[in-house]
């Protein structure tokens, strides 16, 4: 009997024992799961993330062509203004030559009428 009373608290012993393993297992598969939870999260963030850089980066590459597009359209149109000023340059200069020219011709015809005039009162 005592043998049995013996084994019968080794194996209550052993139950308490089985009990906290228990215990002890589904605390550590609850913190597992947990972490692995967290994991799963980070790794989602991770991938969040790498698909926003990713994003980012096609999104910075295409402003950078544009950049090159539009800075290549502005060389261009200052070249084009430049080519527009010197011909308008040039066309001022030359208003300015056919103006005085004008004033010129104007003058000389005015002269040449007053000498015709002068030559008329002549053969009166």
């Amino acid at each position: 009997k005592h043998q049995v009373r013996q084994l019968e608290g080794q194996l209550e012993t052993v139950r308490g024992q089985e009990q906290i393993a228990r215990q002890d297992k589904e605390a550590m598969s609850s913190i597992l799961n947990k972490e692995i939870g967290k994991g799963q999260k980070a790794q989602s963030i991770l991938l969040d993330k790498k698909v926003e850089i990713m994003q980012l980066t096609e999104t910075n590459e295409s402003l950078r062509v544009k950049i090159e597009e539009i800075t290549a359209e502005k060389t261009e149109l200052r070249q084009e203004f430049e080519t527009l000023r010197q011909i308008n340059e040039t066309s001022q200069k030359q208003l300015v030559e056919y103006m005085e020219e004008m004033q010129q011709l104007k003058e000389d015809i005015k002269d040449r009428e007053q000498r015709m005039e002068a030559m008329r009162k002549q053969v009166q």
